[in-house]
């Protein structure tokens, strides 16, 4: 006999609005000196840095496209119109969850969500998923596509934190 179970309101990836957040600046995926090594060039000649940064950036756009990976540390702000159960974090690889904000429905003002009421795990694929606590309850958001907000830090280029590959923490 088959119990019926019920169900998690799981929110889809598809649903959550990515942008970027922060300046985009980024450091290079691959030095200017791997670079340099690969072509035959001497370190010291700068002449063609610009260029070959040029050619760094643009393949590094292009891998994390096709992908759907980032290789340098990047900050993302998702956008959803509610809170949900769980919510999928689809910016790989996934380091951590900055902030959790909400537009209060009684008020408009844009508030955080205190860090006791959710968590956030790696899960499979190197994705994130944010999950609301045991007894708590989400507040209350206003009826807007941009009701809640999550502020998430992805990709391996990371320093200033803790990156789980293969089940094993690397700094």
């Amino acid at each position: 006999m088959f119990i019926d179970r019920p169900r998690l309101q799981i929110q889809p990836a598809s649903v959550v609005n990515w942008r970027r957040a922060g300046t985009p600046g980024d450091p290079l995926a691959v030095s200017l000196d791997t670079v340099k090594t690969f072509v035959n060039r001497p370190i010291e000649d700068t002449f063609w840095d610009a260029e070959y940064e040029r050619f760094i950036r643009a393949a590094t756009a292009e891998i994390e496209r096709v992908a759907r990976i980032d290789l340098t540390a990047k900050t993302w702000t998702g956008t959803l119109h509610q809170f949900w159960d769980r919510i999928a974090l689809t910016k790989r690889p996934f380091v951590s969850v900055d902030a959790v904000k909400y537009v209060a429905a009684s008020t408009g003002e844009i508030l955080d969500v205190a860090s006791a009421v959710y968590h956030a795990l790696p899960v499979e694929q190197l994705t994130g998923m944010l999950f609301l606590g045991d007894g708590q309850d989400w507040p209350d958001a206003a009826r807007r596509m941009d009701a809640v907000r999550i502020t998430v830090r992805s990709g391996f280029a990371v320093t200033d934190a803790k990156v789980r590959v293969d089940g094993k923490v690397k700094c």
